[in-house]
């Protein structure tokens, strides 16, 4: 069960609505499930749910690169099981972000959007359950379970996504490859067509002259 989760956004964002279930009402202040932030670029402020069940936790360090960490319940687990689209489309705090997407782009003719999560540090404002207004704050201690045993994890995961980019781009050579097979084949009708209709003209050129009894440099006049 996914908890329902309001907050406040904070700075640079300043909100000027508030969802109150739907409403839209003028900010008061007080925590909510989703905000806007019209006074320049239209912004829609939520709180994203997480699309992992076994997720505790997670944050990013700059470590050769943008690298990311995740403490989570089963270190044998990972991230637990997908969360199906439609139990997340039905949560409270995904309506309020599309009502919140949804007003700005019927008014705005735009929308973006800017989330907070409560599994994760990078967050951008104080979040809390709804139902008992706890504050959700970080693990004193988050381990990274894919940093035991030597960032084995990390290892295995940076290899699999090499698999996946590696793969993706034998995918765009070979769909390249169909296409220029696809388009070479025409080309070849193509000529074959032309070659016909110029043998076929050249015939009736001759033709022509042989009826008229022209001479036959009249065919390069």
């Amino acid at each position: 069960m996914i908890p329902v989760y309001v907050f406040r956004p904070n700075k640079p964002y300043v909100p000027t609505l508030r969802y109150a279930d739907g409403k839209w009402l003028p900010d008061n202040g007080q925590p909510d499930l989703a905000f806007i932030d019209d006074r320049d670029a239209p912004f829609a402020l939520y709180v994203e749910i997480p699309n992992y069940d076994g997720v505790l936790w997670s944050w990013v360090t700059k470590e050769h690169g943008w690298l990311w960490h995740y403490y989570v319940k089963d270190s044998q687990i990972g991230w637990g099981n997908r969360i199906p689209d439609k139990i997340r489309d039905q949560h409270p705090n995904r309506i309020a972000y599309k009502s919140a997407m949804n007003y700005l782009c019927k008014g705005h003719g735009c929308a973006n959007g800017r989330d907070s999560n409560p599994h994760n540090a990078e967050d951008f404002g104080d979040i809390w359950i709804k139902d008992t207004m706890e504050k959700v704050l970080p693990p004193s201690n988050p381990v990274c379970y894919l940093c035991m045993d030597n960032n084995r994890g990390h290892r295995i995961q940076k290899s699999l996504e090499a698999v996946r980019k590696t793969r993706s781009e034998l995918d765009y050579s070979v769909d390249d490859y169909v296409k220029t097979e696809a388009r070479l084949y025409d080309l070849e009708h193509e000529i074959k067509s032309n070659r016909e209709s110029l043998h076929d003209k050249a015939l009736a050129l001759k033709e022509i002259v042989h009826e008229q009894g022209l001479p036959v440099g009249a065919i390069l006049n």
